[in-house]
């Protein structure tokens, strides 16, 4: 499971437990919009982050409030059916049924658990509120609150959603077009996919991670990804195709199998469809590419962007007026693995370094 997560519903009357007996109140998200907005493998358990309300009554806040959410049965309540549940860390002067609720999962503080007790549930509640507020001070929970998805209205509401995959040999169609892409493993992105996840094609960014051996790092860049069936190939099985857009080969290997890929989709295209022929479908494709680099042209694109991909970097620039060091910690790795990189105005280059060994971000080979 890839956080952070989003989650777009309508608040709904629950059992009136987190009121009445526990005085924790709590929105209780429709569950019509939970199914095809969570990832398929979200885990049961207690989360924090951020949310908001989008439409509720004149006099509630619509400010962006901190939260604490309970996913799952409720192992104390012995529920039959999934629910998730969000503790605004604020007093409301009213209900907000029938409001929408934006929220954004950050982080993942524990399980869900039964208890022997209503004493014993409320002092754990008390101490998951205290651990949510004290995780969301941190600089790095902090930069969500500006989020653009807190201001956007959406057309499909499930988006932005943030994946990774493994990227493997496909059939290699993309480069005989004159367009190559990157295929991931399908099984597993459609694990992180929320259900019924609409078949199309879109566009986002993308960043290369981590290769099998080493340790890597680039900078993320723009995408457009088609994620079904391709008609026009009468494929059988699902397929998650990234094409990084043009303009960005030469800051990245020509060849990645084996690398590790985060996606982060912002927007929707159009529905996969047929094409009477190969000239149709390239036509197509390069519309695809036209309508994507101009919608992440966009401010609330860039800020996306930023947003997600800026968390593994702590610049220090005073170091030399035309020389930055950017510090990249690892998604998967411990260790803090220096960088140089020229001035921003400049042309970049990169070198990772690991153990003895040194790569070139430009060099296509990956050898040591």
């Amino acid at each position: 499971m890839v956080l952070p997560v989003y989650l777009r519903g309508k608040v709904v009357h629950g059992f009136g437990r987190g009121s009445r007996d526990l005085g924790c109140p709590t929105a209780n998200i429709d569950p019509k919009d939970v199914d095809v907005q969570l990832p398929t493998n979200f885990e049961f358990g207690i989360y924090y982050g951020w949310a908001k309300l989008v439409d509720g009554p004149e006099n509630d806040s619509t400010e962006l409030q901190p939260m604490v959410a309970n996913v799952g049965l409720c192992p104390f309540y012995k529920n039959e059916k999934p629910s998730v549940e969000i503790h605004l860390i604020h007093e409301f002067p009213e209900d907000f049924y029938g409001a929408t609720l934006k929220v954004l999962f950050l982080g993942y503080l524990r399980g869900e658990k039964n208890f022997d007790s209503v004493n014993e549930l409320i002092s754990q509640i008390r101490k998951d509120i205290a651990d949510s507020k004290e995780a969301l001070t941190a600089q790095d929970c902090s930069k969500y609150r500006s989020d653009p998805f807190f201001d956007w209205i959406e057309s499909l509401t499930m988006l932005p959603v943030l994946l990774e995959g493994k990227v493997v040999r496909g059939f290699g169609r993309g480069r005989q077009l004159g367009v190559p892409t990157a295929n991931l493993e399908a099984d597993s992105v459609a694990q992180q996919l929320p259900k019924n996840f609409p078949r199309g094609i879109y566009f986002g960014w993308a960043q290369i991670t981590a290769d099998e051996s080493e340790f890597l790092i680039y900078d993320p860049v723009p995408m457009v990804s088609s994620i079904g069936i391709n008609p026009f190939f009468k494929n059988r099985n699902l397929t998650v195709e990234i094409h990084l857009l043009p303009g960005v080969h030469q800051t990245i290997p020509r060849c990645f199998y084996g690398c590790t890929l985060r996606v982060l989709l912002t927007g929707f295209l159009r529905d996969e469809r047929d094409f009477s022929s190969t000239v149709s479908l390239v036509d197509a494709i390069r519309q695809d590419i036209r309508a994507a680099e101009q919608e992440l042209s966009h401010e609330q694109q860039v800020r996306l962007r930023d947003t997600y991909f800026s968390e593994a970097r702590q610049t220090l620039s005073d170091l030399s007026p035309a020389i930055t060091l950017v510090y990249i910690i690892s998604f998967y790795d411990k260790d803090v693995v220096p960088r140089t990189v020229k001035e921003q105005c400049g042309p970049v280059e990169v070198y990772t370094v690991k153990s003895k060994n040194v790569h070139h971000a430009g060099d296509n080979s990956l050898s040591s």
